[in-house]
């Protein structure tokens, strides 16, 4: 069944633990600084929704990592669909279905706000950071702020089959709509919602070493200082296209 964790007009709103705990905390001596915790826990079960819907998520927290419904997830998360919700974090890793994914995701979507602070990075609709496979999920949220993407911050996996519909601001730094800093794999996603970034950005993928970016395509405006239409640079770039506006008077297009 559905599940309401706030209501909207709730004068106080419950602040959500997520499942698991970070794997990393920030250094109390340096706050630009982050310190390996030693025996996170890491949520290592299957949590299926069933396709049901989870809304009034709630999360406002300062410098602190792996914030989402999961934390540190190292199992299968799938069939979630987040609503009416709103994350924020100003640490690294941040989302609204899971902070750090080291498992699978797989048929998630996410329809609430997440906003993430100036400095530390990776934050986006359904997971921070991937290192793990991330399928078949969607972000129709707004996501606003630093080192942002549609679906995923940071990706060292897979993401395969996914797509945003949601707007993109990333108003001090950059973004893209499916991912903000690939290092692996993007293959069968697109985008279609608005990218806004005030450094650069581009449809699909922002990260000027892009590695892999296979059969995609991006049909949303792209306003930049540096605009790509798919990706900024990729060593892979193949049967991918744009046919979205991109960049103002003042901007460069890259690809």
């Amino acid at each position: 069944a559905d599940g309401t964790l706030n209501e909207a007009n709730a004068s106080n709103f419950q602040q959500w633990e997520p499942i698991g705990t970070p794997m990393y905390i920030v250094d109390p001596n340096d706050d630009t600084k982050s310190i390996k915790v030693d025996n996170p826990i890491k949520f290592e079960g299957i949590f299926d929704g069933q396709g049901n819907d989870i809304s009034g998520l709630y999360i406002n927290e300062g410098i602190v990592w792996d914030q989402g419904l999961i934390s540190n997830n190292g199992g299968v998360v799938k069939n979630v669909n987040i609503l009416d919700s709103y994350v924020h974090a100003e640490g690294q890793n941040t989302a609204s279905i899971v902070g750090l994914n080291l498992g699978i995701i797989q048929n998630c979507t996410n329809a609430g706000m997440v906003v993430h602070g100036d400095y530390w990075g990776h934050a986006a609709g359904i997971v921070g950071e991937n290192r793990g496979i991330v399928r078949s999920c969607s972000n129709s949220g707004n996501i606003l702020n630093s080192g942002i993407g549609g679906v995923v911050g940071l990706n060292s996996g897979l993401i395969d089959g996914c797509f945003n519909t949601g707007k993109i601001d990333a108003r001090t730094s950059s973004t893209g709509g499916i991912c903000n800093n690939n290092k692996k794999d993007i293959i069968n996603c697109y985008n279609v919602g608005e990218i806004v970034a005030k450094s650069y950005g581009a449809g699909i993928d922002s990260n000027f070493h892009s590695k892999k970016i296979i059969n995609c395509y991006n049909l949303g405006n792209v306003v930049a200082k540096l605009a790509g239409g798919v990706s900024m640079s990729s060593n892979v770039l193949y049967n991918c296209y744009n046919a979205g506006n991109i960049g103002n008077e003042t901007s460069q297009y890259v690809s």
